[in-house]
């Protein structure tokens, strides 16, 4: 809600994506890295039902 009632007052810089993008990176590593299986999965599960995985799918630049 916060980001939709600011985005016209925000100006969005590539360096935002660029750090979004840097976190994402992150997350995956940080989930690739874990040793327990069942705390993997809840890693990714928690990824998919709070709507990172969006976030970052928009931030992807190439």
């Amino acid at each position: 809600r916060l980001n939709r009632e600011y985005a016209d007052r925000i100006t969005i810089y590539p360096e935002f994506h660029q750090q979004v993008t840097y976190e994402a990176l992150r997350v995956c590593h940080a989930v690739r890295k874990e040793q327990d299986v069942h705390i993997r999965q809840r890693m990714i599960a928690e990824i998919f039902v709070s709507g990172m995985y969006k976030r970052m799918i928009t931030n992807v630049r190439s």
